[in-house]
């Protein structure tokens, strides 16, 4: 046991150590930062990660800075003259680099392409139609770009790939079709959204695997996977099942499944809450009731159940290695406290939506948080602080608060973590260190970073932190 927290002190220190190393730094000299003169950063890689691109951009210029697998610096292409872009993503493929954006609400996706080798840039313009849709998100592939909405008034999503300059392949898919499939005209429109204030609001998480989810994220009942070529939508609605559709893209196939779990007879399901995640070939599945937390670990691949945990309301939870804590209360976002007893997280778990989520750590561990996440909302004039990732994107998502003239708003979180071995699921006692997000949120704290101006990716067997910092106008590529 010496031992083991021996290796987690160096752990933390190695982990500390390395957020004070800046790899990468280059003064851009940009103002603003806000939402008149926004600041954007984002990255993408290629498949096998050989080239990794960070993107940083202003209203009228992009920036393309180029590193090597091991993260080194090769080169810098930009691109003058734009028009308020939004990036949105990218891949780099055969020594090119593919960034695309879109500006204000037009249905067109604008494409630059830059060479690694030369200084050759051009620019495509590529139209989509949009009508009677709502954008859920962009995914990277490695070695295409693409662009998901669904449908409004039928069960249909539509997913415009782009692998090529200058062109688009449109892929639909009738999730009203497939086989045991109940969805029909607006259904699906209705399960992938939640009321909100004037209308209804996007309810979907666009998973990157590699990388910490936030509580806020991972919370949704929808997730969408990019799995070798097909795009994987999970959909937890019903107590104990997970409804998976997958959808692909070279052929238009379309599956429609469940994977099922067995209730414990006293779970009383009329008060329950429950959420999903999607790791490796593992699904990761947590079920809440006012008298029980259940763990379940499927496989993906046929259901079958691969390990289970539970606790009672009055009982410890012997599988986690981190205490229940719990970040924001009612009245101030800045409240941490512990809680000690379970039923106290399964009020919270009741009262706000069930987190799960999972990942790889530096010891080839897998750490799984369970817990769970409710907006609190304050009904006076404030405009809300961003945080000090500024909206930073992470499993592939950006994650902003934007300024609301009636309310501000919070996240409460309360979650525990816990370490399993990742090939048979067992759990692992121990101590655990800070993960990667946990050590770039401790850094990132006190910086000045505008909304979506910093980016968190994976490369060289690591996770990395770019950033645009408003005071010092630099743009910096961290290690952590």
């Amino acid at each position: 046991m010496r031992f083991k927290i021996i290796v987690v002190w160096l752990l933390a220190c190695s982990s500390l150590a390395s957020a004070q190393h800046k790899p990468f730094e280059v003064s851009l000299g940009w103002k603003g930062g806000g939402k008149s003169n926004p600041i954007g950063v984002n990255s993408f890689s290629s498949l096998t990660k050989d080239f990794n691109c960070v993107i940083a951009n202003n209203s009228s210029t992009l920036k393309v800075f180029w590193f090597d697998k091991e993260m080194k610096y090769l080169k810098e292409s930009a691109k003058d003259g734009l028009n308020e872009d939004e990036i949105l993503g990218g891949f780099v493929r055969d020594g090119k680099a593919f960034v695309f954006s879109q500006r204000g609400a037009e249905a067109t996706i604008w494409n630059y392409v830059f060479g690694l080798a030369d200084s050759s840039a051009t620019e495509h313009s590529v139209a989509v139609s949009l009508d009677g849709m709502r954008v859920l998100g962009q995914v990277n592939t490695g070695e295409s770009f693409l662009y998901i909405a669904a449908h409004k008034k039928e069960p249909v999503l539509t997913v415009y790939e782009f692998s090529k300059e200058g062109q688009v392949q449109r892929h639909d898919f009738d999730l009203g079709k497939a086989t045991g499939s109940e969805f029909e005209k607006r259904d699906l429109w209705k399960a992938l959204s939640k009321s909100g204030q004037w209308s209804r609001d996007l309810d979907v998480a666009l998973v990157k695997p590699e990388m910490e989810l936030t509580a806020e994220l991972a919370s949704s009942p929808n997730k969408i996977y990019y799995r070798e070529g097909k795009l994987l939508l999970l959909m937890d609605k019903e107590a104990g099942v997970t409804q998976v559709f997958e959808m692909k893209l070279s052929n238009g196939e379309l599956v429609n499944r469940k994977i099922s779990r067995p209730i414990l007879s006293q779970d009383d399901l009329s008060n329950s809450s429950f959420n999903s995640f999607l790791f490796g070939d593992r699904l990761f599945y947590a079920l809440a009731t006012s008298e029980r937390l259940t763990v379940y670990i499927n496989s993906f691949s046929d259901g079958s159940e691969i390990k289970r945990f539970g606790a009672n309301e009055n009982n410890s939870i012997d599988f986690k290695n981190t205490p229940i804590m719990q970040e924001g209360g009612n009245y101030s976002k800045n409240a941490v406290r512990e809680l000690e007893k379970t039923r106290q997280l399964l009020r919270k778990m009741l009262g706000g939506r069930v987190v799960i989520s999972a990942v790889r750590n530096v010891l080839h561990q897998d750490e799984v948080t369970v817990g769970a996440f409710r907006e609190v909302k304050n009904n006076t004039f404030s405009a809300p602080n961003m945080g000090a990732l500024g909206g930073a994107i992470a499993g592939g998502v950006t994650v902003g608060v934007g300024f609301n003239p009636f309310y501000s708003s919070w996240g409460r979180t309360t979650r525990f973590k816990m370490l399993l071995d990742p090939k048979t699921s067992a759990h692992l006692s121990g101590e655990m260190a800070p993960s990667a997000m946990e050590d770039i949120r401790t850094y990132s704290k006190d910086l000045k970073i505008p909304d979506g101006g910093a980016t968190v990716f994976t490369a060289s067997n690591a996770s990395w932190y770019a950033y645009y910092d408003r005071e010092s106008r630099k743009l910096t590529v961290m290690r952590f």
